[in-house]
């Protein structure tokens, strides 16, 4: 009897057997499918954020440059605090569309701590370092780990350059002033601030001639 039991269900028994290991093999798939499909999704949603973010670092890097003020077709000298107290110097000489010179100096004076950031039309000058009232000491010295900046540059395309005098550590300290000056009579009263910056590490000049500020 038992023999003849087990043979007339087996079968049934191995159709059961083979529905259910076939079964098995869809849901197994299915599930490999649905992870396949979940790593896919992610990776897709990962890779642009990583692409973007490259990109924009690429292009803030080609964009600011390493001195605290930026801009293409500037005319500018920049030097450190440590080489001004080395007693070194830089200067520069420009000359616009309009045949005018501008003379840039940045240099320590002859004796005591003040330096000098001169700004030369022909043959008279102004000194603006005294615009940096947050970037030197109280006998007007340079501070540690600082970067001095004088430059020229046309913002409004007119043909003249403004003035830009800055200075910073380029981290979290930027202390920068956009001025046009009087060819003619180069001082204090006749100077107009156009703009000016005390936030940030180190600002340029975008694509529309925005002044911009990187913040430290």
């Amino acid at each position: 009897m038992c023999c003849i039991c087990i043979r007339n269900r087996t079968p049934d028994g191995f159709h059961e057997a083979e529905k259910r290991f076939e079964n098995m093999k869809k849901i197994v798939w299915i599930q490999i499918y649905l992870c396949l499909l979940l790593i896919l999704c992610s990776c897709d949603r990962q890779i642009p954020e990583d692409r973007n973010s490259s990109m924009q670092i690429m292009d803030q890097e080609l964009e600011v440059g390493n001195h605290l003020f930026n801009a293409n077709e500037m005319d500018s000298i920049e030097i450190s605090a440590e080489d001004l107290l080395n007693h070194k110097k830089v200067n520069k000489s420009i000359v616009e569309e309009n045949g005018r010179e501008i003379k840039l100096a940045i240099r320590r004076e002859e004796y005591g701590p003040a330096f000098a950031m001169d700004v030369f039309f022909g043959k008279i000058g102004i000194d603006l370092v005294t615009y940096l009232k947050k970037s030197t000491d109280e006998w007007g010295g340079v501070l540690e780990d600082f970067y001095y900046q004088l430059s020229c540059y046309d913002f409004d395309n007119d043909g003249e350059k403004e003035i830009i005098v800055a200075a910073g550590n380029k981290k979290d300290i930027l202390e920068l002033y956009i001025l046009r000056l009087d060819y003619h009579n180069p001082d204090f009263d006749n100077a107009q601030i156009l703009k000016s910056v005390n936030s940030g590490s180190k600002a340029y000049v975008n694509e529309k001639k925005e002044l911009c500020v990187m913040d430290g």
